[in-house]
């Protein structure tokens, strides 16, 4: 039976086959990894170790149909690029996706090969294989022109002259893309199939899936149309398949309003903060996404300051010294910039030092923390939304998929893979366990993690001044 374990979430997809099967799957095309080096670690691998690389790494391009819906043909082909560990007397086949979507995917089993990380430690009995997903990097990498996406309006729609407007410049930016009749054919749908005729061209049998991010999407997706195909499944900061719109924007809402307060009772918590002798709600910004969180309604000498600043920089923007002499960031900063400057402190893996001493630095006339940085955008990338929702949305997902695990590991940050040894790793060493020996954990609720077994309810999320903080109670390692 097909057993799900999230480490925050876990997705529920069910949706029609296309017309087209694997019926006319390929034969892989294996290529000189030297010679196909991963973007991400070009130029930094001696060139003694490109000519000795260990036998168990491979690489290799599948050709797939660019629209799954019809039959591989010259006009219908394209390749997707992997690369692949294997170590001696492999126990089983593991499929590894880091999100994104679109992030580089290759360069992890070249890491894993070359012994220089530990992001899957515990794993390395597998074969573990990493797919660049079509449109990205060695994957028939999507071209699209930063100049018109830098023209593309950034604050959200409030009329439908706005959302027009957006809708304009944002097809005006996909019609730079290149190639472009790969464009129609990015979807979910088509990666999860590309995965699926990958494992049989590999001849991989019944393997394993580790999803971060963007790439529990992706295993889900696959899931649910081959479910022959997967044993264990780890999603790691989930996003999720049948959530509405509103359901979105409205988790993202609350996932921001917490980060905010959260920011808050860090400083209570860091004798560091610039803001600690000024108690409670000295860090509350009031951004434009959280004006009725209940903490909002008392506001103190910085909170005004801070919106005295907003409305400073409304009329005239402030300089940022550290952009006078450079074109990596810009100046002077508008009130747009500051705001996106406070959501970037707080998104992902969320900064508080850097946001605190921002601040002070901008209510002394320096706002260099808050400067727009310059675009770059390599192969496919997207625009950026709310804050990702993770307990929402994982909660959200286990209540509807049968025969799922919920893990929640107390803290910040968007995902739990990449912690070691610290007490943070709690969540991470449950999904390792489960991916290499299939032990499912036990219902618990400690300082580092809470499990929710199948068919539990998943206790209130915990009032961010009360709960624990710090790198004991899951915050991420700065």
């Amino acid at each position: 039976m097909l057993k799900l374990l999230s480490l925050i979430a876990l997705l529920a997809s069910v949706v029609a086959l296309p017309a087209n099967s694997l019926a006319n799957s390929t034969e892989i095309e294996w290529i000189s990894c030297a010679e196909n080096t991963p973007q991400p670690l070009q130029g930094l691998i001696p060139n003694a170790t490109l000519a000795s690389l260990p036998l168990t790494l491979s690489c290799g391009h599948l050709p797939v149909p660019i629209d799954w819906s019809q039959p591989i043909s010259e006009n219908n082909s394209m390749a997707v690029a992997f690369a692949k560990y294997s170590p001696p007397n492999a126990v089983g086949n593991l499929f590894f996706c880091p999100g994104g979507p679109g992030q580089e995917s290759a360069s992890n089993a070249w890491e894993v090969a070359l012994g220089t990380t530990n992001l899957l430690e515990g794993l390395e009995s597998f074969n573990i294989t990493m797919m660049d997903i079509r449109g990205s990097y060695q994957s028939n990498a999507i071209n699209c022109s930063a100049a018109v996406y830098g023209a593309i309006p950034q604050d959200f729609p409030t009329s439908q002259d706005e959302f027009d407007a957006l809708k304009e410049a944002s097809a005006a930016w996909t019609a730079t893309c290149t190639p472009a009749d790969l464009i129609p054919f990015l979807s979910t749908e088509h990666v999860a199939q590309d995965f699926e005729a990958l494992r049989v061209a590999l001849k991989a049998g019944k393997s394993h899936y580790l999803g971060v991010s963007y790439g529990s999407f992706y295993g889900a997706e696959w899931a649910s149309r081959f479910p022959e195909a997967l044993e264990r499944l780890v999603f790691d900061g989930i996003f999720g398949h049948g959530l509405n719109n509103s359901q979105l924007v409205g988790y993202g809402v609350r996932a921001a309003n917490r980060e905010l307060v959260r920011a808050d009772a860090n400083c209570q918590y860091n004798t560091s903060c610039p803001f600690h002798s000024q108690g409670k709600g000295s860090i509350i910004v009031v951004c434009y996404f959280a004006l009725h969180y209940q903490a909002f309604q008392t506001l103190n000498m910085l909170q005004q300051a801070y919106n005295q600043l907003l409305t400073n920089l409304t009329a005239m923007p402030m300089q940022a010294s550290a952009c006078l002499n450079t074109t990596s960031c810009f100046t002077p900063v508008t009130a747009r910039n500051f705001e996106d400057g406070v959501y970037s402190y707080l998104f992902n893996n969320p900064d508080y030092d850097l946001l605190f001493t921002g601040l002070a630095a901008a209510l002394e006339g320096d706002a260099s923390y808050f400067a727009r940085q310059e675009l770059a955008i390599e192969g496919f990338d997207s625009v950026t939304g709310l804050l990702c929702a993770d307990v929402e949305w994982a909660t959200d997902s286990f209540y509807n998929t049968p025969n799922s695990y919920l893990v929640v590991r107390h803290g910040d940050v968007h995902t739990s893979f990449g912690f070691i040894d610290v007490p943070a790793s709690a969540a991470r060493d449950i999904g390792i366990s489960y991916l290499a020996n299939g032990t499912l954990p036990p219902a618990q609720n400690s300082s580092e993690v809470a499990v929710y077994t199948p068919g539990t309810k998943r206790a209130p999320i915990a009032d961010p001044y009360s709960a624990p903080q710090g790198i004991a109670a899951g915050d991420y390692p700065t």
